[in-house]
């Protein structure tokens, strides 16, 4: 992981030069933010392939890198500014991971290998953001998160899923480091710099140590991270426009180009156009007193457009070239908004409408309540204060988020799934997330001012020098023990479920012998039929990850696996196809390969009917059966040589 760290920090580190007049912090947050931006807009929309976009980026960001270094030479900067969160914390994560042995990333979740992953490594091996032979869960999402994860790869020639780490530490390091700059810049003078310093960084440490962005060194590679810290960035960005007036605009700038960053993650960024909306029209007023009304206007227009148009004209290059064609859900929210339809449609919204607030409250009485009542703590303190513009757009992302959510659920989720509100706590992270960070960051500004005032009445401010450096001590020790945590849950997984675990391990290791047997029986692209019967499709989710290349314009995958993977003469669950054995057998002679994996004995005695060996009847999950060429269908046996 350390070589691809050093490409990512530097590619990083070149782009922040090129975002003028912001603090380092949310310089390196818009850099790293629009890495997947970048590559969205040369792969994906401009049409380059995966590997002449990722050295177009890096060549920017390499130019940028000589100008940086340039301007040092120049203008050296102070050894203070070294103390930087978002250069300290990326660096201190590496040497703790180094030392914990950290060097594999074992994928877990469905959503990696079905989703994320997956399309990361397909466009990786084609060389492409798209291709038609290329398959995707959900093609209307933008691939930026894709790309961003096969950019490091590009430059080793494989594919490995560690090196993808570095660039979701750096969105998280990033992030703590624009709200250090936003929280030292918001504080009054007589604080000093260096107790401004200090107090930041206890205000990073408490961020991660209640995981308001997430744990601080990545475990995952799912979208969730990421997106909700970059959105979680144009409110950071909002609070910096707040505490540096004179820097208003360039903010909104930056704002404008990481909201486009976020809709190159996860078209959900359109849910945050009322929130920018509302904070480009309030920002112009502040500190305005004895300007015009249209001077203030008119500065109302200018942020809104450098903080939309961006958001727009990405959602509109994406229209263009999306392979979906279009969304793949547009619901009719004029429509909604009559709640009192009549007939089924208007009893849908409402039914879903209830059930959807009572799990939502739900979640919020279950998930993080401490930290949930600390940061609402913090957003109702600042109604009285300018800060109360923030709160106001954090307040409506979340209702805007619970609307669209609302209506993805009536109009555009299957009936199975709109019952069980499949995935809200999961959905619901993200906006959670986001009032996490902005009210703890407003609470903890809050009260460090009401302790300095009351400091002031008592004793020398210079006597509160140590106690921050003490919590930044205590808090550092607890989150150097995070982070070693978390480097071992990277390779090991420890603390997730080890039959889970042990499954991926097993099918990783099977499906490397699968390739190996296909070619020594010289099969070019056979169908491969798993049967694993009563699952639910993850083992088809892992299997045809790993069935990948690794190797760019290398064959796209060894294998073709088929869809069906379950079978009953009655559906036991909703993935199980309802058939009759000889339908069932009839569609397994279709195959050249068949994989027992979950077997009952219903399947048995099919399989029994399709291989002569009775030596290998009686130990059919633990076999590769392989179509011999002359008819009838039968099938020959290969051993796995490893246990399932």
């Amino acid at each position: 992981m350390i070589p691809s760290f050093v490409i990512v920090f530097a590619t990083v580190l070149g782009l922040s030069v090129w975002v003028p007049r912001l603090p380092l912090g949310a310089r390196l947050f818009v850099a790293a933010a629009a890495v997947p931006l970048l590559l969205f807009l040369s792969a994906s929309v401009a049409g380059l392939s995966v590997t002449a976009a990722a050295w177009l980026l890096a060549g920017l960001a390499a130019a940028g890198l000589i100008t940086g270094a340039l301007g040092l030479m120049r203008q050296p900067p102070p050894m203070a500014a070294l103390a930087h969160p978002a250069l300290m914390l990326p660096v201190l994560c590496l040497t703790i991971a180094a030392l914990h042995g950290q060097t594999d990333y074992l994928p877990h979740s469905w959503d990696e290998f079905s989703n994320w992953l997956y399309w990361a490594r397909q466009a990786f091996v084609a060389d492409a953001a798209w291709r038609p032979d290329m398959y995707f869960s959900t093609t209307g999402y933008p691939p930026g998160w894709p790309l961003a994860i096969a950019y490091p790869q590009v430059f080793f020639g494989d594919f490995v899923e560690a090196r993808a780490v570095p660039l979701a530490l750096l969105l998280h390091t990033g992030l703590l480091g624009l709200l250090y700059d936003a929280f030292r810049h918001s504080l009054p003078e007589t604080i000093g710099a260096g107790g401004a310093q200090r107090w930041g960084w206890v205000l990073v440490l408490l961020l991660t140590a209640a995981e308001a962005f997430w744990k601080l060194l990545p475990e995952s590679l799912l979208i969730d991270e990421p997106v909700t810290q970059v959105l979680a960035g144009c409110f950071g960005l909002a609070l910096l426009a707040v505490a540096l007036p004179e820097r208003r605009l360039p903010a909104a700038v930056a704002l404008g180009m990481v909201a486009a960053a976020a809709y190159a993650l996860k078209i959900i960024a359109l849910i945050a156009v009322p929130a920018l909306g509302l904070g480009a029209l309030a920002l112009a007023w502040l500190d305005g007193a004895g300007r015009p009304w249209r001077a203030r206007a008119q500065e109302s227009l200018r942020l809104l457009a450098v903080m939309l148009v961006p958001l727009f004209v990405v959602h509109l290059a994406w229209s263009l070239v999306n392979p979906a064609g279009s969304a793949t859900c547009a619901p009719p929210v004029a429509q909604a908004l009559l709640i009192d339809l009549p007939g089924p449609t208007g009893a849908t919204l409402r039914a879903v409408g209830h059930h959807m607030i009572a799990e939502s409250l739900t979640f919020l009485t279950v998930y993080k309540l401490p930290v949930t009542v600390l940061a609402l703590a913090g957003l109702g303190l600042s109604l009285r204060s300018r800060w109360a513009i923030v709160t106001a757009m954090a307040v409506t992302f979340l209702a805007a988020f619970l609307f669209a959510q609302w209506l993805a659920y009536a109009y555009c989720f299957s009936p199975y799934e709109r019952d069980i509100l499949a995935s809200l706590s999961r959905y619901l992270r993200a906006p959670v997330r986001i009032l996490h960070g902005i009210g703890l960051f407003l609470l903890f500004r809050q009260a460090l001012l009401f302790w300095y005032r009351r400091l002031r009445t008592r004793r020398p401010i210079a006597a509160a020098a140590a106690v921050p450096l003490v919590l930044v001590l205590a808090l550092g020790t607890f989150q150097v023990r995070a982070v070693g945590r978390s480097a071992d849950a990277i390779t090991t997984r420890a603390g997730e479920d080890p039959v889970d675990i042990a499954r991926v391990l097993a099918l990783r290791t099977r499906t490397a012998e699968l390739r190996a047997a296909l070619d020594r029986a010289g099969l070019s692209q056979p169908l491969v039929t798993l049967i694993a019967q009563g699952s639910d499709g993850i083992e088809l989710m892992i299997i045809r990850y790993f069935a990948l290349g690794e190797r760019p314009h290398a064959e796209l995958r060894r294998f073709a696996l088929s869809d069906r993977f379950s079978w009953g003469e009655t559906a036991r669950n909703v993935w199980m196809t309802a058939a009759s054995a000889d339908v069932v057998r009839a569609r397994l002679a279709e195959a050249d390969v068949l994989w027992p994996y979950r077997l009952d004995d219903w399947m048995r005695g099919i399989l029994g009917g399709l291989t002569p060996d009775p030596a290998c009847r009686a130990t059919l999950d633990r076999q590769i059966l392989i179509r011999e060429p002359q008819p009838p269908a039968r099938f020959r046996c290969v051993p796995f040589a490893t246990p399932g």
